[in-house]
């Protein structure tokens, strides 16, 4: 790593904590941990929560306490004695692009601390995660700010397209219940989820799903019992912006529309490909004034939209 680190050790395993300096000649010695949901500990959670307490104002605490991390979503570390100082995550995505199986890395909860900044330790971890996997592409959700040095990494930008169709006001079907978090409904549509979208989507995102639900879209949980069907769905004025549709069978958008529209609905948003609903759209350029999608080590175009509920 140059100027970065002098690694002293190799990593021995999976779960194995990494002594090295930081920068040559100088004393202080950190490790570099890798872990996942099998091998993490207390102790790690209550280091990463810290972390994200001081970069971002934020805790998984609430999504650890759900039981559904698995191996699936690794962290790559480094720990100054009992505290974190940087880290990355990095979920393994079994992606469908056009059609074909793929595997990918999204990276998320990329962070460093204040105190520890300028020393190479984001870089460090995203070079040892991206090490780890030289063949798998990856993509991630930058803030505009860190664009230069994901660019650095070999990320390239991507154009997003936001997914849409006109509708006509009409008066709402009954029919439609609202589901609260707690309720064992929602996982059982979570778990037996089998319609995707056949050029874009994510099939192993059942982790995922839970985190959005638990912290930004409990408030917007309904389902069509009559349908077998759970929407996450919320209503601005005259646009329902329809975040998920979570079925074990496929549901066109023409059977789910009675239930969706109003007397002064006039736009369907959508936070996925809505082919996955047998549906006609538009698109319109994606318009996040804080982020940009980046991908590295793929060379097709990964469509108009990753799924809202899948990002980290």
């Amino acid at each position: 790593m140059g100027r970065m680190v002098d690694l002293i050790n190799e990593v021995l395993d999976s779960s194995t904590k990494t002594p090295f300096k930081l920068g040559k000649g100088r004393s202080q010695v950190m490790e570099l941990i890798r872990v996942n949901g099998k091998t993490t500990t207390a102790r790690f959670n209550r280091a990463l929560n810290g972390l994200m307490e001081d970069v971002f104002g934020f805790s998984f605490a609430r999504f650890q306490a759900l039981g559904v991390w698995d191996e699936q979503y690794e962290y790559f570390s480094v720990m100054d004695e009992s505290k974190m100082v940087a880290n990355c995550g990095a979920y393994h995505m079994q992606m469908v692009v056009d059609g074909i199986k793929q595997e990918f890395l999204q990276f998320g909860a990329v962070a460093v601390h204040p105190a520890y900044r300028g020393k190479g330790l984001g870089r460090l971890v995203m070079e040892q995660a991206l090490g780890e996997y030289p063949d798998v592409p990856a993509f991630l959700y930058a803030n505009l700010d860190a664009k230069l040095f994901y660019t650095k990494l070999g990320f390239v930008p991507q154009e997003e397209r936001q997914p849409f169709v006109t509708v006509r006001p009409g008066p709402r079907k009954p029919g439609l219940e609202r589901l609260e978090l707690i309720y064992p409904e929602v996982g059982e549509y979570l778990e037996s989820r089998g319609c995707f979208s056949p050029c874009l989507d994510c099939v192993n995102q059942e982790a995922l799903n839970w985190f959005h639900l638990v912290y930004q879209f409990q408030d917007n949980l309904y389902h069509v019992p009559e349908l077998g069907v759970m929407l996450v769905m919320e209503e601005r004025g005259s646009e329902v912006f329809l975040h998920d549709v979570a079925a074990p069978q496929k549901v066109s958008f023409e059977c789910l529309l009675p239930y969706i529209q109003g007397e002064g609905v006039e736009r369907v948003t959508f936070g996925f490909r809505p082919d996955r609903l047998d549906s006609r759209w538009e698109t319109e350029p994606s318009s996040d004034p804080d982020s940009v999608l980046m991908a590295r080590g793929w060379e097709g175009d990964l469509g108009c939209f990753i799924p809202r509920l899948v990002r980290t």
